[in-house]
């Protein structure tokens, strides 16, 4: 595990000032999870092994807060706005 326990890059927390009252409905800049990662293997569409990562959210944290980390390592942003909610992800993750 690197320094600051956050293991294989995961963000350990992201709480900071900017959380608002919605940061428990998946608004942008609420808390993050502490996560424990167990590297295995999963099955793939066609049937190959591929190398991936078992994520624990560790204490209380709650399903938001451990997609909020996912979001943020992976470099997933999103908010909404008047026409309603919207999310930008990297290229490189839609395969």
């Amino acid at each position: 595990m690197p320094a600051g326990g956050a293991p294989w890059g995961y963000v350990a927390a992201m709480a900071d000032e900017r959380q608002g009252p919605f940061h428990r409905l998946g608004e942008p800049g609420g808390p993050g999870a502490e996560v424990a990662a167990l590297e295995i293997e999963g099955v793939g569409e066609d049937g190959e092994r591929v190398p991936a990562d078992l994520l624990d959210a560790q204490g209380k944290a709650t399903e938001v807060e451990l997609l909020r980390t996912i979001c943020h390592t992976l470099g997933v942003t999103w908010g909404h706005d008047e026409l309603g909610w919207w999310a930008v992800v990297p290229r490189t993750l839609r395969g």
